[in-house]
């Protein structure tokens, strides 16, 4: 997002009201709001208008993935939808936060979520490689060979404990805490480390199955130093093409 002005943030083509830090006029940020954070509310009055992409229920709430404009925004909400729904969405301004551009991305959304990031490749036809595996995820606007982050929570995988070898990938059990609600567990995914959440608990050095829903995986974009360079050399192209539009459409 940009900070436009005292307290005020522009994303997604809108602006909104915030109560974090100052920043300077125009400054890029990055604007985070957690998808329990958004308020779902009728279109009138609505910042934002979306249309529902996915639905999942879990834990007496549903989990959507809500497309708005070229984003994907993934919400929490205790009302059914379909997709294909519109919606609208406000957010309160305790609710957006707001971090200098340059902040490491990665650490930045752990802090805000204990969430997992991982490297990933966006394969094309809806398929990201991670850890070496396969997965399906939400219709994106990513390249295939582009390089993306995947921000993955805790709570969104699923453990499989007594046949780990029928899921798409194994780990290693090297941690394990009890938080008072639920057990937290340390596993090594071919040297990676994941942070998952499960009600169940198991042994340090069980192998334990993972799986993720595609609705859970989210991919966001990384600078174009850690892309190939023919990814590079599309998003240039991108851009010049975009100007010279923005051009002849002032010319006009």
């Amino acid at each position: 997002g940009v900070y436009t002005a005292s307290k005020q943030v522009s994303l997604l083509g809108k602006t909104f009201k915030v109560s974090s830090k100052d920043f300077k006029p125009q400054e890029k940020i990055y604007v985070i709001v957690e998808k329990d954070g958004f308020d779902i509310c009728s279109l009138p009055v609505a910042k934002l208008i979306g249309k529902v992409q996915s639905v999942a229920f879990s834990s007496n709430k549903y989990t959507l993935s809500v497309k708005v404009g070229d984003a994907n925004l993934i919400i929490e909400s205790e009302d059914k939808f379909s997709p294909g729904d519109e919606i609208g969405l406000t957010v309160s301004p305790n609710n957006i936060y707001c971090e200098p551009h340059s902040s490491n991305k990665g650490e930045l959304l752990a802090n805000y979520e204990g969430a997992n990031i991982l490297e990933g490749v966006y394969l094309g036809n809806q398929q990201v490689l991670l850890l070496g595996a396969s997965f399906r995820t939400y219709l994106t606007t990513f390249l295939p060979g582009e390089v993306v982050d995947a921000v993955i929570r805790p709570e969104d995988f699923d453990l499989e404990f007594r046949h780990p070898e029928k899921t798409i990938l194994q780990g290693k059990v090297i941690k394990t805490v009890f938080t008072g609600v639920h057990f937290s567990l340390w596993i090594d995914v071919n040297g990676t480390v994941l942070l998952v959440q499960d009600y169940q608990n198991c042994e340090i050095g069980d192998t334990v199955g993972l799986k993720v829903d595609f609705y859970e995986i989210h991919l966001m974009k990384v600078e174009d130093a850690a892309q190939p360079l023919e990814i590079r050399r599309i998003r240039e192209e991108g851009r010049r093409m975009a100007l010279e539009a923005l051009k002849d459409h002032e010319t006009l």
